[in-house]
């Protein structure tokens, strides 16, 4: 199953294992992976990754993309509080995972203006 898949998405296992690779990066980052109680991915974030790093045809299928994470039971409306955890999180994951991923590159090493804009 893992190899049928890794034809439709770059995700080679090696990369698991490489401490500087963007998959060990990103997948095993507090945001989308949890350590205890036990070893898992964060279901709902890991979607909202996929959603971050994929490209979408159009604006009107970003938005209903979207709107599916926002609200999976397809609502005519959702709570405030939903929107208001949502959207901080979503910038979160937008701004601290490239970070860390930039802070674990040696070539970046010394370039300020970046590193900070990250920030």
């Amino acid at each position: 199953m893992l190899v049928e898949e890794t034809n439709r998405v770059p995700i080679r296992v090696k990369d698991f294992t490489n401490e500087k690779s963007v998959t060990r990066i990103f997948l095993f980052n507090e945001l989308i992976f949890s350590w205890a109680p036990e070893f898992r991915f964060v279901t709902k974030r890991l979607l909202m990754l996929g959603y971050l790093l994929c490209t979408h045809r159009n604006s009107s299928q970003a938005r209903d993309s979207l709107w599916g994470l926002l609200n999976p039971d397809m609502e005519k409306t959702i709570p405030r509080e939903v929107a208001t955890e949502f959207f901080p999180l979503l910038a979160r994951m937008a701004t601290e995972l490239p970070l860390a991923y930039f802070e674990k590159q040696e070539v970046n090493k010394g370039n300020e203006m970046v590193q900070e804009y990250l920030e």
